[in-house]
């Protein structure tokens, strides 16, 4: 059967945009217009209208719960400004968020929002499972009918409608192969393990001392970083591994705060003799990149992430269509050259 959604892929719009055209509501150019209107003749397009009329006498109120938005260098800026893109888009749907803000270096915090969360009335929850064992406890207390969608960091034991984020390991494989283009000969890579470990941070390591261990000539070197502390314990350890790697010439960081580092190596005045790559289009990361102190980050468009998380969860609840168990976003590699055409 064919959906909205398909029409949109096919036409290379949102869902929003397909859904203003199927019912007359404007803001779309009459070139496009006409397009997608071409696309749903071709296929044969009939929407359910009765059923879609019963979904749209309520109003559908979704939960997010997710770490604050200044956290890691305002990278929850980032998804909280797609999930409210989406919710502007569908607001003649009757769409709404609520949003439940926690702080990512203490579950205990976690737990009280999940708490504020299922005493709330929603219909659905947008999460960030940064505490696993937390988390899992909330799903499993939820109503069976309020379906549950995770983004950025995946949860093992746990089955959600759909998980959208980043393929954690291949991203480390790729931020591995950039460093290996980086740094020649002999060499020493300092890896930033930030504390307390996410399961997507976890892997990002994982896949790239798996690419830089087939390379005999490179040393990679694990750091732990506490990042329940404030930048102090960045700058000790930066200056630590300085000290102690006597060929050190690249650095990764497998988090947004890649800034604190580049932060130390500059103070150093190491900037020209070390590589460093990371993640995030946050600001005090862009200005490293664009004073080429740091040489690559990835992003993971986290602002998709929040967009397509809410659009998945009008798909399940108002057109009654399948949402993929897995979105993946890309592995966008950022440089100071093209950072310009990225919006996070």
């Amino acid at each position: 059967m064919v959906t909205i959604k398909d029409i949109a892929e096919r036409a290379g719009v949102s869902i929003g945009t397909v859904d203003r055209v199927l019912h007359n509501r404007g803001r779309v150019s009459a070139e496009k217009e006409a397009q997608i209107r071409a696309i749903i003749k071709e296929f044969d397009y009939k929407p359910n209208l009765f059923a879609r009329q019963l979904k749209l006498s309520r109003k559908f109120t979704f939960g997010v719960l997710m770490p604050k938005p200044e956290q890691d260098g305002n990278y929850w800026k980032l998804p909280k400004l797609g999930i409210d893109e989406a919710v502007r888009e569908l607001s003649s749907q009757k769409i709404a968020v609520q949003y439940f803000y926690f702080d990512k270096n203490h579950p205990v915090s976690f737990q009280m929002e999940g708490e504020k969360l299922l005493r709330a009335n929603v219909d659905g929850i947008v999460v960030s499972p940064q505490f696993a064992d937390c988390c899992v406890s909330l799903i499993r207390k939820l109503r069976k009918d309020i379906p549950a969608i995770f983004i950025d960091t995946p949860l093992q034991n746990v089955q959600p409608l759909s998980f959208i984020g980043q393929d954690a390991f291949q991203s480390g494989v790729v931020s591995a192969k950039l460093m290996q283009g980086l740094v020649h000969g002999k060499a020493d890579v300092a890896v930033i393990r930030p504390r307390p470990l996410d399961l997507h941070i976890e892997q990002r390591i994982e896949g790239f001392l798996s690419f830089l261990g087939k390379n005999t000539s490179v040393a990679s070197h694990v750091y732990d970083v506490d990042c329940c502390e404030d930048r102090d314990d960045f700058s000790q350890v930066v200056t630590q591994l300085i000290s102690e790697l006597d060929l050190l010439k690249g650095i990764f960081v497998a988090n947004a705060r890649t800034y604190q580092v580049a932060e130390v190596v500059v103070k150093h005045g190491m900037d020209q003799k070390i590589q460093i790559i990371g993640y995030d289009l946050v600001p005090q990361n862009l200005k490293f990149l664009e004073t080429d102190v740091i040489d690559y980050l990835i992003s993971q468009t986290p602002r998709q992430q929040g967009y397509r998380a809410i659009y998945a969860l009008y798909r399940h609840f108002v057109l009654q269509e399948p949402v993929a168990e897995k979105i993946m976003m890309p592995i966008d590699i950022i440089t100071k050259e093209n950072v310009a055409y990225y919006s996070g």
